[in-house]
């Protein structure tokens, strides 16, 4: 990076959450709150702040907005009577969060919270996977949450009835005004159109059965789209049209097609070593990066926004346990992945030529 940051890390303050399978892993430490690291331009981490925000728990998933200069951020409380916080940023160095109030997501466990600038002002989008459904509330000029305006619920199932017994919302993105909910358990993108009544589907895309859509990375620059799918370790590209239409462009693994029966037979009884999370594009676009837990690793993909094609560029071990969660840099020239089981945050350079970490 030019110069150094600071960057928000989640967590969850109770043992093990977020994990379907009981992967073993070390269970003696607990998250203490939303904390707060010094990333230096060269990548080392110091952790500035281990309770940045106190009071939530399991505060798992946070955005900043905006993003490009942040004045406010939105928490989400993972647990059964899930809930989002709000705060307004310090101004100064060291400065305390200035709470802005917390409103319930009417649905358990959310996972994800985001804002959207659309025609009827800022809206807070927060998916609850328990629940099946998407929160959206309004925003205050003071960056409060000043009421729920919709509760979308979804309803559903798909082929693995431990994992997909019903509708589970995982995240929300933006493009050409819509809004695009990927849903784990009824296997499907879902867009939304927004309207003086609010959001109203127009299109779903439905995934091969048991695939867990989980989440969705946007291109900056053109109709292009990349969905990552938890259970089956794959990468979906699509083209996203203005008029809502989602088409298949093609698919990509992000594990080898040898995996786990070579090196890895001590989660092969965990989905069939199979668990992806993350994905982000680089800043310029060329470049996708993408992680999967159980095999640990990180994959680095050219990106052809053409035609959507994905090419393998490189992966590598992430460092850790569990990689969650990823994202970039500012500036694009680190990329930091965090590791749910192993309590660890890694960095990696970015060659902005190759891509590869």
């Amino acid at each position: 990076a030019a110069s150094g940051f600071a960057a928000y890390v989640g967590c969850y303050t109770e043992k093990c959450c977020a994990d379907p399978f009981g992967v073993p892993h070390d269970q003696s430490h607990v998250g203490t709150g939303l904390s707060i690291l010094d990333v230096t331009a060269t990548g080392q981490l110091r952790v500035a702040e281990t309770a940045a925000v106190q009071g939530i728990t399991n505060p798992s998933y946070f955005c900043l907005f905006p993003p490009s200069s942040p004045r406010f951020l939105y928490v989400v409380s993972e647990v059964d009577d899930g809930s989002v916080s709000a705060f307004e940023l310090p101004t100064t160095p060291g400065g305390s969060h200035r709470a802005l109030g917390v409103l319930p997501t009417d649905g358990a466990y959310p996972c994800f919270v985001d804002v959207a600038t659309t025609d009827l002002g800022k809206l807070v989008l927060a998916a609850n996977y328990g629940g099946g459904s998407v929160a959206v509330f309004d925003m205050g000029p003071d960056g409060s949450l000043t009421n729920r305006r919709q509760l979308i619920t979804h309803h559903g199932s798909s082929v693995d009835s431990s994992r997909q017994e019903g509708p589970h919302c995982h995240h929300v993105a933006m493009k050409h005004g819509l809004v695009y909910v990927a849903d784990l358990g009824i296997d499907a993108l879902v867009t939304y159109g927004i309207g003086e009544g609010g959001l109203k589907e127009i299109s779903r895309f439905s995934t091969p059965p048991g695939w867990g859509p989980r989440c969705l990375a946007v291109h900056q620059a053109h109709d292009l789209a990349v969905l990552i799918c938890e259970m089956a370790a794959k990468l979906i590209t699509l083209r996203l049209s203005p008029n809502g239409a989602v088409e298949k462009l093609g698919e990509a693994d992000l594990v080898p097609e040898d995996w786990p029966l070579n090196g890895g037979a001590h989660v092969a009884e965990f989905n069939k070593g199979k668990w992806a999370s993350d994905l982000c594009f680089s800043t310029d676009g060329r470049f996708l990066f993408a992680a999967a837990r159980l095999h640990n690793s990180l994959s680095v993909f050219s990106v052809n926004a053409l035609d959507g094609s994905l090419a393998l560029v490189q992966r590598i071990p992430t460092g850790g346990e569990t990689p969650r969660c990823i994202c970039l840099s500012p500036d694009g020239s680190l990329l930091l992945v965090a590791h749910q089981h192993g309590h660890t945050v890694c960095s990696f350079a970015v060659s902005p030529s190759t891509g590869e970490l």
